[in-house]
């Protein structure tokens, strides 16, 4: 079973550790939580990354980006204006945290990187054990004209002492007869 995340005590917990007197103004884009503040010593910054459904937070400047995740940040920047006395700013449509929460796109993406990985090991090693037999081919192709030579020669021996049966070299080999 989902619990059910709620924006109203994730915004006060963002709202009291900033603290609201600090904000100058504040906008959110798709997954993020943007507020800019004053005096950026008066920010908790390690209660911010230990409140309950924060994914995270980045700092730029004096603009502290709240991560939150697609969907619930609308609620949260919501509750947020209503804590606060500072005007919204106009939501940014840009979404930095594509594919951050997408765990069958990471997955995806893993997959494909190994599949290369695998494919690029095997093709090493294939070209590796056809480099070695190559080169086993380039010691052995001289000798192969050689083996042929012996060969024919020995068949045409056999084809002598088969038609000449009672030559004398036939009976000595040597030729001391």
């Amino acid at each position: 079973m989902k619990i059910k995340k709620d924006a109203r005590a994730t915004a006060q917990g963002i709202a009291e550790l900033l603290p609201t007197d600090n904000v100058v103004s504040f906008t959110n884009c798709m997954t993020r939580l943007r507020v800019d503040v004053k005096d950026p010593e008066k920010v908790d910054v390690e209660g911010i990354k230990a409140l309950d459904n924060v994914l995270g937070l980045m700092i730029s400047n004096k603009q502290y980006q709240v991560i939150l995740g697609p969907g619930f940040v609308m609620e949260v920047a919501a509750e947020f204006q209503k804590l606060t006395d500072v005007k919204r700013g106009k939501e940014i449509s840009e979404n930095l945290d594509e594919g951050n929460f997408d765990v069958d796109n990471v997955k995806a993406e893993l997959s494909a990187k190994a599949k290369d990985t695998k494919n690029n090991f095997r093709s090493r090693t294939k070209q590796g054990v056809l480099d070695f037999f190559n080169k086993i081919s380039m010691i052995f192709s001289p000798l192969v004209a050689g083996f042929i030579a012996a060969g024919l020669l020995q068949a045409v021996g056999s084809l002598i002492l088969t038609c000449y049966p009672n030559s004398s070299s036939a009976h000595d080999p040597v030729g001391t007869a």
